[in-house]
C-alpha cells in the first residue's frame, strides 16, 4: 500500500494546521486560508492525479480518482476500489474480490495520523513562500529531520486558495506528485464519508 502511504501523508501536510485560536500565519495568504478552511470543518473534493516516481528504476506508479478530505477523515474512490478512514476505522473495499476489509485506526499508532499535523507545530519543516506561477502561488515546506516522511514539499495554490498541486521528495529521493482537478470546498453531508457496497459482498473484520 506504498501509494496509499505517500498519498495520506501529502494530503495530511495539506491540512496541517494548529488550533484556529492559536493559529500563526506563514506569510502566505492563500495557505493560511487553505488551513482555516480544514480548521472550520470544509470539505476538500476533487479529482486527484497521483504519481510516484521511483528514484533507482524511474518506473511510475498513477493513481486516478476523486478524494474526500477533512481534517480527520478521508476517502479515496479510483477504479480498483475505495478506501475510507474515518479517524477511527479503515475499511477497503474491493469490487473485483467483491471483498471489504475492516481493521481498527488507532492515531496514536499511525505515522501520518491526521492529529500528528492538526495539533503539531510541524517543528521539523521550515516554511517558506515560494515563486509564484502564473498567478499561482507556492509554499515551499522542509525538513533536515531524518525521521520526517518527505525531505521537500511544495504545494501549489490558485488564487481562490484552493491547492493544484503538490510536489514531495522523500528521504529516497523518490518523487511523489499530486494534481487536483475541479477542486473545489464544500460543507460536509452525512452521505460524504459512506461506504456503499453489494449486500453479498464478503466482510473481513479485522477487529476483533
Amino acid at each position: 500500500m506504498q501509494t496509499k502511504k505517500y498519498l495520506m501523508g501529502l494530503l495530511l501536510l495539506l491540512v496541517a494546521s494548529i488550533p484556529a485560536t492559536a493559529q500563526k500565519s506563514t506569510g502566505n495568504k492563500q495557505f493560511d486560508q487553505l488551513r482555516s478552511r480544514f480548521e472550520k470543518g470544509e470539505l476538500f473534493q476533487s479529482q486527484l492525479n497521483h504519481q510516484f516516481i521511483d528514484s533507482y528504476t524511474k518506473d511510475t506508479t498513477l493513481t486516478l480518482g476523486e478524494i474526500l478530505i477533512d481534517k480527520s477523515r478521508y476517502r479515496l474512490s479510483t477504479d480498483t476500489g475505495v478506501v475510507l478512514v474515518d479517524g477511527k476505522t479503515s475499511h477497503v473495499f474491493n469490487p473485483k474480490k467483491n471483498q471489504v476489509i475492516i481493521s481498527p485506526y488507532n492515531p496514536e499508532d499511525d505515522e501520518y495520523a491526521p492529529s500528528r499535523f492538526l495539533f503539531g507545530t510541524l517543528s521539523e519543516y521550515v516554511i517558506r513562500n515560494g515563486p509564484m506561477r502564473n498567478k499561482n502561488s507556492t509554499v515551499v515546506m522542509t525538513s533536515d529531520d531524518p525521521f520526517a516522511l518527505f525531505t521537500k514539499v511544495e504545494i501549489e495554490l490558485n488564487e481562490q486558495a484552493i491547492p493544484v498541486r503538490i510536489t514531495a521528495i522523500d528521504q529516497s529521493d523518490n518523487v511523489i506528485v499530486s494534481r487536483f482537478s475541479f477542486g473545489k470546498f464544500t460543507s460536509p453531508t452525512p452521505q460524504s464519508f459512506l461506504l456503499s457496497y453489494p449486500k453479498s459482498a464478503e466482510i473481513i473484520d479485522l477487529r476483533n
